[in-house]
């Protein structure tokens, strides 16, 4: 009865999910398609794809309250430059943006050895500071509507972009943090840094 008890409580959370699956399979008309499926899956990679960075963080014995801000601060740069650079320069521009954010995080965790927590809500209200500035608090929006929809539609009937890039980046860090040296470094400091 413990064991039994014991496995409920540390399966848990997947229990839930695939009772919620079950109940989901049974009363949604439709909910099995690959279509379902794939466009479910892309809803979650947005998230998702903050969550693979922060997962690595994690391991290492770390936490990045900040990322919700950066991503608004990325998306909202490049948006602003759109018509100024084109929709893929200006994407390219909002990724430099948010690779800056991390390396602010970075040096000031690191380089001023300053708590992760308390650094990451720093930085959170900072990043969110310059998004309304930059933004005068209001609503943009970029030239290209449609490069969202090019981003969110089905490829092959399954997977759109984002979730392939998503999928991509689990598979990517799965391998990092179990086949390289360097990945089981990070797990290591995460465990027991003074051990490591």
């Amino acid at each position: 009865m413990t064991v039994a008890l014991s496995l409920l409580a540390q399966y848990r959370v997947g229990l839930l999910l695939g009772a919620t699956l079950v109940v989901a399979l049974a009363l949604v008309p439709g909910f099995a398609s690959p279509i379902t499926a794939g466009l479910s899956l892309d809803r979650a990679a947005s998230v998702g794809l903050i969550a693979v960075g922060l997962t690595l963080l994690l391991a290492a014995g770390q936490i990045d309250l900040s990322g919700g801000a950066v991503f608004a601060l990325t998306g909202i740069v490049a948006t602003i430059l759109q018509p100024a650079l084109g929709v893929w320069p200006a994407a390219a521009v909002g990724v430099a943006a948010g690779l800056t954010c991390g390396a602010v995080n970075g040096l000031v965790v690191v380089g001023l050895r300053i708590n992760s927590l308390v650094a990451t809500l720093a930085t959170l209200l900072v990043f969110r500071a310059l998004s309304h500035w930059l933004t005068e608090s209001q609503p943009v929006s970029g030239t290209d509507v449609m490069v969202s929809l090019v981003v969110s539609e089905l490829q092959w009937g399954v997977l759109t972009i984002r979730a392939g890039l998503f999928l991509l980046l689990i598979l990517l860090l799965h391998l990092c943090l179990t086949r390289t040296v360097a990945g089981r470094n990070v797990l290591a400091i995460g465990s027991n840094p003074a051990a490591a």
